[in-house]
């Protein structure tokens, strides 16, 4: 049986930015998702949710586990 709906990265208001939001998190690896929200507003005027922009990252490769050994990351 087919798949329904459309081919998973072929749409959606976060296809045509995640080479912006890539770069970003490279450039500044302990970057919130807030502060990307925020950046992808100012800089190309898209409103997304948070969780939007985490499965954005993920299915690009990136991921971040806190890590005490990390800096900036939560000392438990």
């Amino acid at each position: 049986m087919k798949r329904q709906g459309r081919a998973p990265g072929t749409t959606g208001k976060l296809r045509a930015h995640i080479a912006f939001l890539v770069e970003i998190v490279r450039a500044e690896p302990n970057i919130t998702l807030k502060e990307l929200a925020t950046a992808l507003q100012e800089t190309h005027g898209v409103s997304v949710h948070l969780s939007s922009i985490h499965r954005a990252l993920v299915r690009s490769g990136l991921s971040y586990k806190k890590r005490p050994d990390r800096a900036g990351a939560c000392a438990q």
